[in-house]
């Protein structure tokens, strides 16, 4: 049932030709999510990480982990790896398994599911030279960033190289006689550190570097499609106790939310609003206000599209987040005890007694006002 309407789904976003492409390109982003769940036994056999990392040597940085620390990362968790439509902001297919699984893998096994000539979008843990023969030789493009964990070849006289021409040819390829592959190397400037990419385009396809940037860009649309999915919708952690159970929980909230965007997004083309303007959380209560005044009859102002139409998020400019200057210095100085007797001894708690009451000088207390008695105050 989850792939017909997969199905279904996919072909409703192909029907919405203005937002197909980006820079003319069918572009996918890729990545993957830990999503929790409740440490039961039925998880804990079917979910929990299946390898043993391997341990290095101690070191004064790298030392055993705390109790708590080795109870989180024990805990039961599923991981899902989404295939993202860029232009469209909605995902496109998905693969769970363990909290252990190989993203790539399930990249790879959803491979055939993409259009012809389309481009693959993701960050450093994309990177492999098996990852990436698989994805060129399919008639697909990729663009990946790379960090110091990848070695870029120049001058290799296996094809007509330019500047920016790279090659990636690991030592295990060079050794099975593989040929290298040939990327493009493009530079963008980080908010703190320049950022290494590398492309290789589908046949026929031209990108200038401003594009590639603008394209690299956009894949963290993905990123805020789990956050909805999360936070908004509420799925961070599944709420079923038996595993074969929160599998089916997990593809149906996907699917729901899946449905719903599309449906929103559909509304907004249609009056011709920016995509990038969809509000998740609006829309998600637009459609919780409709299911639970199913009874009553919708105002003629706020049937269900009028009310997507107003889930949007604000167009204000907001202020950069990461600027702010918190926490502020608190100006006001603190109210100044006044100096106190030096000769006025406080009486031992011990030696307290409940005195007459002709004798309540200095006794008056206020409710919630801690009061002291002092031995002068018991003079006549």
């Amino acid at each position: 049932m989850v792939t017909v309407l997969q199905q279904a789904l996919r072909q409703r976003m192909q029907e919405m030709t203005a937002q197909w492409t980006l820079h003319g390109l069918v572009v996918f982003g890729m990545d993957g999510s830990r999503i929790d769940l409740p440490r039961t036994k039925s998880h804990e056999q079917a979910s929990a990480p299946s390898r043993t990392p391997s341990r290095r040597t101690k070191t004064a940085r790298g030392k055993r982990r705390a109790p708590s620390r080795q109870k989180h990362a024990s805990h039961p968790q599923l991981w899902l790896t989404t295939l993202f439509h860029v232009s469209l902001h909605l995902p496109w297919n998905w693969r769970i398994g363990p909290a252990d699984s190989s993203e790539r893998s399930h990249v790879l096994d959803m491979l055939e599911t993409l259009p012809d000539a389309s481009l693959l979008l993701g960050d450093a843990g994309f990177v492999g030279y098996d990852f990436a023969q698989t994805v060129l030789t399919s008639g697909r493009g990729l663009l990946v960033r790379v960090g110091a964990n990848v070695t870029l070849w120049k001058q290799l006289g296996y094809v007509r190289e330019s500047m920016k021409t790279v090659s990636v040819w690991p030592d295990q390829a060079a050794a099975r006689r593989d040929p290298p592959l040939v990327f493009r190397h493009v530079v963008v400037q980080g908010p703190r550190h320049p950022i290494h990419l590398i492309v290789s385009l589908p046949p026929g396809q031209r990108l200038s570097d401003r594009q590639v940037a603008d394209v690299y860009r956009a894949r963290w649309v993905i990123e805020v499609f789990y956050r909805h999915f999360k936070q908004t919708f509420a799925r961070r952690k599944l709420r079923s106790h038996a595993a074969d159970n929160a599998r089916v929980e997990l593809e149906w909230s996907l699917v729901g939310l899946w449905s719903l965007l599309l449906y929103a997004s559909d509304e907004l083309n249609r009056q011709e609003i920016p995509l990038e303007r969809l509000s998740a959380a609006g829309s998600l209560r637009a459609f919780r206000q409709i299911a639970r005044d199913y009874y009553h009859p919708a105002e003629t102002s706020n049937t269900l599209r009028q009310r997507l139409r107003r889930a949007l998020i604000d167009t204000y400019p907001r202020a950069n987040k990461a600027s702010r200057d918190y926490p502020q210095k608190k100006q006001t100085r603190p109210h100044r005890r006044p100096p106190q007797d030096p000769h006025r001894q406080p009486i031992p708690k011990a030696t307290r007694t409940i005195l007459p009451p002709t004798h309540n000088k200095g006794l008056t207390a206020f409710r919630g006002t801690r009061h002291t008695l002092y031995s002068s105050d018991l003079e006549p």
